[in-house]
């Protein structure tokens, strides 16, 4: 199952061997429904064992932790590696040039009413 990916697109998010696990891993020692993944607001990515299950995040033996991208998870005889998707900006090029455009018109409107001041 090497180089085998799994895009969390809806929390809570299972990872184990069971059908309905959003992530299946069939590795000898995993559980139907190994460990699962909450979004929590102040807390970001946490990752929850079973209580019958065993897990451990970068070689440390965890019930509950916080995934940092880059982290190991090992289950059974798996590691998976958690990694933050790559983010995607919206162009802000029509913005920037209104913005300037703006400027420009500011500018202009004081030297004209400097002008018309002094004149």
């Amino acid at each position: 199952m090497a180089g085998l990916r799994c895009d969390a697109r809806h929390f809570p998010f299972v990872i184990g061997r069971s059908p309905s696990a959003q992530c299946r891993v069939e590795e000898q020692g995993v559980w139907e429904q190994h460990l699962r993944i909450v979004l929590d607001r102040e807390r970001g990515c946490v990752l929850s064992v079973q209580p019958e299950a065993i897990a451990s995040v970068n070689g440390e033996v965890v019930r509950e932790a916080v995934l940092r991208n880059g982290d190991i998870i090992s289950i059974g005889a798996s590691q998976i590696r958690f990694l933050l998707g790559p983010t995607h900006h919206r162009s802000l090029r029509l913005r920037e040039w209104l913005t300037w455009l703006g400027l420009v018109f500011l500018c202009l409107g004081q030297v004209a009413l400097i002008y018309w001041l002094l004149g």
